[in-house]
């Protein structure tokens, strides 16, 4: 059974958009799900692999601001701006294995097995708790190290021995398998300019998305309390515990909407 996702509320999307340039992306999705996941533990949360976590942060934002997502991303050479318009559904790539844990399984340790040439390797899917753990590191190729690390479980040699270092293509051919495996925990956009012909990969990253769009969304609440609290000395809680519709009444009688 699949774990049900709830809308934020207005208060939640206040309180996220407060503290919300403080946090981590990972303590800042772990933070949204366990708003609209309340039957997931925050432990739970935490060690979802990534896909399993973004796809429920799709469901998230499809619940909240609805299934239709318009993404902008920049040209790398000459800058021009590239508008696309995209469903959440499409973006919610199914399990390539059966060996991902159910989402509201707290059980999300599945190791896999994987053989590449004399290495036989034992690893599990990275989550929050390791994307936290690497956000010190000084650059990209130490974080993939310390990664690596943090999800192997044991790498041996055909002999039995086990080793320490592995080899470029044996850690590669592991990123490509979790890949495989997970395919939702990278979502590439090939994209290619209309101006310059550039042609590039662009990496959507879920959680800071919902972040922009929680920000936006807050700025134009804040501007509904504004104009109803300065109207009709209502105070936020009161506003708040209005329906939209409702307040949108009362924002047009009041001389707020255009």
């Amino acid at each position: 059974m699949a774990a049900i996702v709830h809308p934020l509320s207005h208060a939640d999307l206040l309180s996220i958009w407060e503290r919300g340039d403080r946090l981590h992306p990972a303590q800042l999705a772990v933070e949204l799900l366990q708003r609209a996941v309340p039957s997931l533990s925050a432990a739970a949360l935490w060690q979802l692999p990534l896909g399993q976590r973004d796809r429920l942060l799709l469901a998230l934002r499809e619940q909240t601001f609805g299934p239709t997502l318009r993404l902008v991303a920049a040209c790398p050479h000459c800058r021009e701006a590239l508008e696309l318009t995209i469903q959440t559904t499409e973006l919610c790539s199914p399990p390539a294995t059966t060996a991902l844990p159910l989402p509201e399984s707290e059980d999300a340790h599945a190791v896999v097995e994987l053989q590449v040439a004399e290495y036989s390797v034992r690893y599990r899917y990275p989550n929050s708790a390791d994307l936290m753990a690497v956000a010190r590191c000084a650059d990209r190729q130490d974080a993939l190290q310390m990664l690596l690390a943090q999800c192997l479980h044991a790498v041996r040699i055909e002999t039995g021995e086990p080793v320490a270092d592995l080899p470029p293509d044996v850690v590669q051919a592991i990123a490509e398998d979790m890949s495989a495996r997970d395919p939702q925990s990278e979502l590439l956009f090939r994209l290619r300019c209309p101006s310059c012909d550039t042609a590039w990969q662009a990496i959507l990253d879920v959680a800071s998305l919902l972040l922009k769009e929680l920000q936006a969304e807050a700025e134009r609440l804040l501007d509904e309390l504004h104009a109803l609290a300065a109207a009709y000395g209502w105070s936020e809680p009161t506003i708040l515990s209005l329906s939209a519709k409702k307040r949108r009444a009362y924002l047009a009688r009041c001389g707020a909407c255009a």
